[in-house]
């Protein structure tokens, strides 16, 4: 089985701006998955802004159960966790990321190093959907990680939460715990541990 492995991020985050004011949104232009670069602890009220002033934003973010102690009795809460932190994505055109750099709680759009002239980062339709799944179904606690990581076949697992899931076998240096998940452009791989018995090749 070939693998490819994956060396740590080279991308970068540079605060860009442009001729923004007044841009209007073009309803048919093309639009990208950008990643908004932002505070530690500010992703879901960066987004919720973002949402508020109609732009499709995205944090990756896992609902869980906690559990606190109410006197002598145990309260279950739901809550929020951010799985891949200080990013939130945008699908935005070019000109509206010219203008949304301009807000306050934006610090910067990621630029991808990998290629020769400045090219900021985006995710492709197909992995953010992939993302989006796997946050949104899965029964355990979803990983994220931007090094020591290699991509292995493309693999089912049956009853991941309610659903079956397709993605590929991760594997991390050092850890012989089998994962699956989903390599995210210019960031990492989001992953989960999986049972290899639930595992099936994905067939042509």
């Amino acid at each position: 089985m070939s693998e490819e492995v994956i060396p740590p991020s080279i991308t970068t985050s540079v605060k860009v701006t442009g001729d923004a004011s007044g841009v209007p949104r073009d309803p048919k232009a093309e639009r990208k998955w950008f990643i908004a670069c932002v505070s530690p602890n500010s992703e879901k009220s960066s987004r919720d802004r973002l949402l508020q002033l109609g732009y499709d934003a995205f944090v990756a973010s896992q609902e869980e159960v906690k559990f606190y102690k109410n006197g002598a009795r145990k309260k279950r809460k739901k809550v929020e966790r951010v799985v891949i932190t200080q990013y939130v994505f945008l699908h935005i055109t070019e000109m509206e990321r010219r203008k949304l750099v301009e807000l306050p709680f934006i610090r910067s759009f990621l630029i991808d190093r990998s290629y020769e002239v400045r090219t900021f980062a985006t995710v492709s339709d197909d992995q953010m959907h992939q993302l989006k799944r796997l946050l949104g179904h899965a029964d355990r606690q979803v990983c994220f990680t931007a090094v020591d990581y290699a991509i292995g076949e493309e693999v089912t697992v049956k009853g991941l939460g309610n659903f079956d899931y397709t993605g590929h076998v991760v594997r991390l240096r050092g850890d012989k715990t089998p994962y699956i998940g989903v390599r995210i452009d210019a960031l990492g791989c989001a992953y989960l541990e999986i049972e290899p018995e639930n595992l099936k090749k994905k067939t042509s």
